[in-house]
């Protein structure tokens, strides 16, 4: 199991026979997107904050309050 950011640096046929496909990947990039955006906001911080800044549970509850 990989993170996105993994699969886009290995480039993602190197993880699997399936040829690349660019407009594929965009519109799934686009689907995330627009699912993400419809959390409420303090999902989208615990997100940011566990997958961008790595924090771990605890610092997250710590921060959230």
């Amino acid at each position: 199991m990989q993170s996105l950011d993994q699969l886009i640096e290995n480039g993602i046929e190197a993880q699997s026979d399936a040829v690349y496909d660019g407009m594929s990947h965009e519109q799934t990039r686009r689907s995330l997107e627009a699912a993400l955006d419809k959390l409420p906001k303090r999902e989208q911080l615990l997100l940011t904050l566990f997958y961008q800044h790595e924090l771990n549970l605890h610092e997250i509850a710590l921060v959230l309050d």
